[in-house]
């Protein structure tokens, strides 16, 4: 794929969403995989298990649109913006808001489980 057909898709807000929640998902993935026993090998929980936290996962996906509405409210995603400053800031704010997510019940949310 070229440079020009890339910028082409995301000259679209919408695969900027979606990159932007790929992003919240592979955060969620580096936390599983961080959470490996160094002894065993093994995860503390599957993908599944960790999005079954709903209240953690149904928040990401809410604050990845809030995020995602202002910078579409803010002109920051337009088509002359460059690409690599949009794909920063929708990776930047995915990555981030799953890790926010996980602050909503310590003590008794995923990030515990892990």
């Amino acid at each position: 794929m070229s440079a020009e057909a890339l910028q082409a898709i995301l000259a679209n807000p919408i695969p900027l969403f979606i990159v932007m929640l790929l992003a919240s998902l592979a955060h969620g993935l580096k936390q599983i995989q961080d959470s490996k026993d160094p002894v065993t090998k093994q995860t503390a929980m599957s993908i599944w298990a960790y999005l079954s936290f709903w209240p953690e996962t149904l928040s990401t996906v809410l604050i990845n649109a809030l995020a995602f509405l202002v910078l579409l409210g803010t002109d920051q995603l337009a088509t002359t913006a460059p690409l690599g400053l949009k794909l920063a800031a929708v990776i930047g704010i995915g990555f981030g808001t799953d890790s926010l997510s996980d602050l909503l019940r310590p003590g008794s949310g995923r990030s515990s489980k892990l």
